[in-house]
């Protein structure tokens, strides 16, 4: 249980540091 939490918490943070940079992208375009 606990380690399935872990693997969880990794994907999520890498998915929110992913839509991160594809918004700064988004803004250097502009």
């Amino acid at each position: 249980m606990y380690m399935g939490k872990v693997c969880l918490s990794q994907s999520y943070s890498k998915k929110s540091l992913y839509l991160l940079e594809t918004n700064n992208k988004k803004n250097a375009d502009r």
